[in-house]
C-alpha cells in the first residue's frame, strides 16, 4: 500500500539528501576540471559545460525525490500533489499573486543589492546569453523549465507538504526559508524567501504545486526576457527608476489577488496537528513511554539530518558572500 503524502521527516531527509547530490555533483565537476579545459578566463563553465552541469544539477533534485518516494512507497503523483485537481480561477488568481508579489519584491531586491555594493560585493552572472536560437532554447529549457518543476516537486511537492501538520504559518515560514538557503545566494536572500513563503502558502491553500510551478516559470521567464532583450544593467535601471510603479502596483495588485486568492480558498483549512498525542486513551503506561522514547530519537534524527544540510547551505552561503567581496 503506497503513502499518499509526506510527513515531515520526508522533507527535512530529502532536503539535505538533495543538498548531497549536488555537493557530490559539484565536487565531481572539480575532480573533472583537473582533465578538462571546462572553465573560462573567469572561472565560469564554458559552453556547453555550463548547460550539461546545471541541467543535470537540476534533474539530481527530480531524481533524489523519485526514488526516495520509490524505496519508501510514497505515491509519487499524489504525494507532491502534481496529480491534483486545481479550478481554473484559483489558478489565475495564484499566478496574479505571484506576478505581484514579484513586482513589489524586485525593486526592493535592488535597493539591498546598493546596500551590499557599498561594502563592495558585487553580483556577477555566469549564464551564458547571447542572441542564437540553440541559446534561447536551452535558456528556456535550463534556466526557465527545470527549475520550476524540480524545485517545486522538492521545495512545495514535498517539504511543504511534509510540513503542513505543523500548521500554515509554520509550514510557509520553515519552508521559505529552507528555500531561501538552498539558493546559497547572498544577493536574493530576502527575494527568495518571501517567493519561498508565498509559494508554500499557494501549494498549501490550493493543494495543488501546479500554481507555484506556473508562478516559479513566469517569474524565470520574465528574467530571461529582460537579460535577451536589454543591455546589462538596463533592466535594473528601469525598475529603480520607476520603482514607486513597481512598489506600489506591486502592492495593489498583491492586496486584491491575495484578498481573491484566500476567499476563494477559505474552505481549505491548514491547522496544526499534535502527532505525538495518543490516538486513544487507554493506553499501557509502559507502552506509552517506550513509543515517547522512540518518537523523541526519531525527531532528534530528523533535525541532525536537517542541520547537517542546512549547515552546507550556511558554507555556500558564506562562501558566495566572501566570493562577492573578493571581486
Amino acid at each position: 500500500m503506497l503513502r499518499n503524502e509526506f510527513e515531515k521527516k520526508d522533507g527535512y531527509y530529502l532536503f539535505t539528501i538533495s543538498l548531497s547530490a549536488i555537493l557530490l555533483i559539484s565536487l565531481l565537476t572539480a575532480l573533472l576540471s583537473q582533465s578538462l579545459n571546462i572553465h573560462d578566463d573567469e572561472g565560469n563553465f564554458k559552453e556547453p559545460w555550463f548547460w550539461i552541469i546545471s541541467a543535470v544539477l537540476q534533474l539530481s533534485l527530480f531524481a533524489c525525490v523519485f526514488v526516495y518516494t520509490k524505496i519508501n512507497k510514497i505515491d509519487y503523483l499524489k504525494a507532491t500533489r502534481i496529480k491534483s485537481k486545481i479550478n481554473f480561477s484559483t489558478l489565475i488568481l495564484a499566478v496574479v499573486l505571484g506576478v505581484g508579489v514579484f513586482c513589489t519584491v524586485n525593486p526592493i531586491q535592488l535597493w539591498i543589492l546598493q546596500a551590499l555594493s557599498k561594502i563592495g560585493y558585487t553580483v556577477t552572472s555566469s549564464v551564458p546569453i547571447d542572441n542564437g536560437i540553440l541559446n534561447t532554447v536551452l535558456l528556456i529549457l535550463v534556466v526557465v523549465v527545470l527549475p520550476a518543476f524540480c524545485e517545486e516537486q522538492l521545495f512545495r511537492g514535498v517539504i511543504t507538504n511534509g510540513l503542513s501538520k505543523k500548521g500554515l504559518i509554520n509550514a510557509c515560514l520553515i519552508s521559505g526559508a529552507l528555500f531561501m538557503i538552498y539558493h546559497v545566494n547572498p544577493a536574493q536572500t530576502v527575494h527568495q524567501f518571501i517567493m519561498g513563503v508565498l509559494l508554500a502558502y499557494i501549494a498549501l491553500k490550493s493543494m495543488s504545486i501546479i500554481p507555484g510551478m506556473l508562478i516559479h516559470l513566469i517569474n524565470n521567464l520574465i528574467v530571461v526576457i529582460v537579460a535577451k532583450t536589454t543591455e546589462e544593467g538596463a533592466g535594473d535601471a528601469f525598475i529603480l527608476k520607476y520603482w514607486y510603479i513597481f512598489l506600489f502596483g506591486g502592492l495593489i495588485i498583491t492586496s486584491l489577488a491575495l484578498y481573491a486568492f484566500i476567499q476563494k480558498t477559505k474552505h481549505i483549512k491548514i491547522e496544526k496537528q499534535d502527532t505525538d498525542q495518543p490516538v486513544t486513551v487507554q493506553k499501557v503506561l509502559t507502552l506509552d513511554s517506550v513509543r515517547n522514547k522512540s518518537n523523541t530519537k526519531k525527531s532528534v534524527s530528523e533535525i541532525m539530518v536537517l542541520a547537517a544540510g542546512i549547515a552546507i547551505c550556511v558554507l555556500f552561503w558564506l562562501s558566495n558572500f566572501v566570493s562577492g567581496l573578493s571581486k
